[in-house]
């Protein structure tokens, strides 16, 4: 998405470089007096004979060297200011915001008004938001009478494919169109993450008395709602699972219409943005389009991205008004020497080295960072000197095993975090759990590294305490269902808790039984939270 320009934004980085401007002033003053003949001669010759007595050439005004040095001076401290207007995303910052999609899953998504119905039209929308955001993470959450998490945040788009498929009516434990639960739980994803995110409910109606919900949780969090509505105001029927009409008491079919005085008020009290499908893909682009808005609106506001420096575009045009210093009888004596000097500072300008045509005007860490933003990542890599650059340039170019080498370099919370983040992506999942914990010691307040330490350790294998043939050895991992034989007679069932578990122990489980289909055991899942909550109310 374009990037828009605010004057607001600019600023400069440095401010207090602006006050050289004031001896550089002084100096083109006293240079600009130095060349003023009549200056020089109005205390030895009456004025009304100077002006008969200077020749014309001397007395011809026009462009002077001393007007050269100030645009080039001036040109030098706007640069060393810092003149900035855009914010630049930290190197290892998801270019793409994070997403929860709730999918309301009640009966009235059955209905065929919308071809094939509005529900399949939901996971079409889904799909189609998903392949704008490559590499983004995304969760799933499905609600009808209660909200149940599918998937959590994952940049996995297969994994969210297969359970998008599975989605179903007939997987709810409870009927209804609860959307104030899925709020709650889409809040709850986003509670170990850091960055603003967006809730985009995929629904055909928000009641009116959930508006004010809507408006309090506007007004309280961080994370935007966006809606998109399907169905029509004409409704259609609603087909049942083997695709037959489902009835009323009366034996008329049931007819589902799209809420849109609900629909209406959430957006006017709440200030929740509503688009309704179209054919093409251009809601989802709309909706992309915000999800990413609302992201950069919030990392403004918070000041969370580092601001990036424009001074460096103004070495240009310098150095070519500079060049006019040759001409004959333009040069200022001692600009020749502060070049010299400044070209001895320079890193790779010694005796011992061969000088680079690059060396002469940026240091190493300035042409890696010019070969990253490129996207030549092992070119940056070979100029950096900055082991962190240079690890993060390694990280982007698939050189794992050496970006982990110049992590290890940097001892402090970020360069093992960034350690962790290289083990994690190569499997080594124990290995970077003790990277997050190392940055975690060094700094306490640090919530992706503890995001990222309770993912990977989810990921580590438990080990067994006991081998299988040593007597009272444990599962590292609590059953569904356990089974006692006795000598002699038929095995007894036991049956363990399920609300016990973690959502990746019970998702384990499902992979060990490969017979379960997706659909199968969300309907499972969802009916035990269903069942847990209720238990909990009474």
């Amino acid at each position: 998405m374009p990037e828009i320009l605010r004057l607001a934004d600019f600023h400069f980085l440095r401010p207090w470089w602006l006050l050289t401007l004031l001896p550089l002033a002084g100096i083109v003053w006293a240079l600009s007096r130095q060349g003023d003949a009549q200056h020089r001669w109005r205390g030895l010759i009456a004025p009304h004979l100077l002006r008969h007595l200077l020749l014309q050439s001397e007395m011809r005004s026009g462009l002077r060297p001393y007007h050269l040095l100030a645009a080039v001076g001036c040109l030098s401290v706007l640069a060393l200011a810092g003149p900035t207007w855009r914010r630049e995303p930290a190197p290892f910052a998801d270019e793409q915001a994070p997403l929860v999609v709730a999918l309301d899953l009640s009966q009235s998504m059955d209905a065929v008004d919308v071809q094939p119905s509005r529900i399949e039209r939901a996971k079409q929308k889904v799909r189609a938001l998903l392949a704008l955001r490559p590499g983004a993470r995304t969760g799933l959450l499905a609600y009808a009478g209660s909200a149940h998490m599918v998937l959590p945040l994952t940049d996995d788009a297969a994994i969210l494919e297969t359970y998008l498929e599975s989605l179903a009516t007939s997987i709810m434990p409870t009927q209804g169109k609860d959307p104030t639960e899925a709020l709650a739980r889409a809040e709850q994803m986003f509670a170990k993450d850091s960055a603003a995110g967006t809730i985009r409910f995929v629904t055909d109606g928000i009641g009116e008395h959930y508006a004010g919900a809507f408006a309090e949780h506007a007004k309280s969090s961080r994370q935007a709602v966006l809606v998109l509505a399907i169905g029509t105001a004409e409704g259609g029927a609603i087909r049942g699972p083997g695709g037959e009409l489902r009835t009323g008491p009366d034996g008329a079919p049931l007819i589902a219409r799209l809420d849109e005085e609900g629909l209406k008020a959430v957006s006017d009290e709440a200030g929740v943005p509503v688009r309704r499908t179209t054919v093409d893909d251009v809601d989802v682009r709309t909706i992309q389009r915000q999800i990413q808005a609302h992201r950069q609106r919030v990392n403004d506001e918070e000041g969370t991205q580092r601001w990036q420096d424009f001074g460096y575009w103004l070495v240009f045009p310098a150095a070519a008004m500079a060049l006019a210093w040759f001409r004959r009888g333009w040069s200022i004596r001692w600009a020749a020497v502060l070049g010299v000097s400044i070209c001895l500072v320079l890193p790779g300008c010694s005796r011992d080295e061969d000088p680079r045509f690059a060396d002469l005007w940026l240091t190493r860490d300035q042409q890696g960072r010019s070969h990253f933003e490129r996207g030549d990542y092992l070119e940056a890599a070979k100029r950096f000197e900055d082991p962190l650059w240079k690890g993060i340039a390694l990280f982007r170019a698939g050189e794992y095993d050496s970006a982990a080498a110049e992590f290890a370099r940097v001892q402090t919370a970020e360069g093992f975090f960034n350690l962790g983040n290289t083990y994690a992506r190569t499997g080594r999942h124990a290995a970077a759990a003790g990277a997050y914990e190392q940055a975690l010691d060094r700094q306490g307040d640090y919530p992706d590294a503890r995001f990222n330490l309770t993912l990977v350790r989810s990921l580590v294998p438990a080990q067994k305490e006991n081998t299988k043939d040593e007597p009272g050895g444990e599962p590292s991992l609590d059953p569904d269902e356990v089974k006692f034989d006795e000598k002699g007679k038929k095995g007894k069932p036991g049956e363990v808790d399920l609300q016990q578990l973690s959502e990746e122990q019970v998702a384990e489980l499902w992979l060990r039984k490969i017979q379960t289909t997706p659909a199968q055991f969300l309907r499972n899942k969802f009916a035990y939270q269903a069942q847990a909550a209720e238990g909990q109310s009474r």
